[in-house]
């Protein structure tokens, strides 16, 4: 009888065991392609929206420095809206892309906001510009200082989730 008891317990326990055992190995091998899901949205996100991204900043940093060369303040004006305008274009092409996994979500949303400040603190140069109001410049400068130094946490971000995930940028 206690043969057969233990048999059984054994038994149990075995089949406990394989069960657990399953389950561990398919929470693991859920979890990698977790892991491997962030990668090739990070990937893809990588070879899509950064070279966008690359691209409009560069050609806004050119324009940028051009209204600050401005010889006056027409000039100045008229460099502010075709910012103004890039940068609405450039937030409409972001808007577009649609990362599939939180992480990338995240990440994206914070270069979406970037841009939004960008475009507001822009606009609200104009709005001093044409006003005189100093007040209202200095709230611009603000927030677009404040949009470029989260631009550059949005790089470093970037460039921290692809370390972790081991995506090689080209």
């Amino acid at each position: 009888m206690l043969y057969k008891f233990l048999s059984l317990s054994l038994e149990t326990l075995v089949k406990k065991s394989t069960l657990s055992l399953f389950v561990g190995a398919t929470l693991a091998f859920t979890s990698l392609l977790g892991c491997d899901a962030i990668k090739g949205d990070l990937s893809t996100y990588t070879k899509t929206a950064v070279p966008v991204y690359n691209s409009y900043s560069e050609k806004l940093g050119a324009k940028f420095d051009a209204a600050g060369k401005a010889s006056s303040k027409e000039e100045y004006l008229a460099d502010t809206k075709e910012v103004i305008a890039m940068l609405d274009e450039f937030h409409g092409k972001m808007e577009a892309i649609k990362p599939e996994t939180k992480e990338v979500q995240d990440l994206h949303q914070s270069c979406i906001t970037n841009l939004a400040n960008m475009e507001e603190g822009s606009k609200q140069i104009v709005e001093a510009i044409e006003k005189q109001d100093e007040t209202l410049s200095q709230s611009a400068k603000a927030k677009i200082e404040g949009a470029m130094k989260a631009d550059e946490k949005f790089r470093s971000d970037l460039k921290a989730l692809e370390d972790k995930h081991h995506v090689q940028v080209q």
